[in-house]
């Protein structure tokens, strides 16, 4: 598998986070393509240095005009989107991460275990 982390900036809200994790079948906007991951992967999102959740990517595709990437108060733009499915799984111990620009693959960051567990 070649999963992948996502971080929120910290200049974003909480509530701007709750209302990602609340979705269904939706999709996560990105800046480039994550090269190694692909369908059945995993999306790891952070947020304020914790893994808060993580989504089945579904598809990965670019799309044709700029999507927006957090919140109104903080626009920058995206090229890709991961889509997902089922909803969110949210851990259920405390996941310290670094937080980063851009995408990290599990492997990178000795957190390919993740993968395998229940949440």
């Amino acid at each position: 598998m070649s999963s992948f982390t996502r971080t929120i900036q910290k200049k974003e809200t909480q509530s701007h986070v709750d209302n990602i994790l609340s979705h269904i079948d939706h999709f996560i906007p990105l800046k480039s393509r994550p090269k190694e991951a692909h369908a059945g992967d995993f999306i790891y999102l952070v947020f304020r240095e914790r893994i808060v959740g993580r989504a089945r990517i579904a598809a990965i595709t670019p799309v044709n005009s700029q999507v927006p990437i957090g919140s109104e108060q903080i626009p920058y733009w995206a090229r890709w989107v991961v889509k997902y499915e089922r909803g969110w799984e949210k851990p259920s111990t405390d996941i310290p991460i670094r937080g980063h620009q851009g995408i990290r693959y599990l492997k990178t960051l000795s957190l390919q275990h993740l993968d395998s567990e229940l949440w």
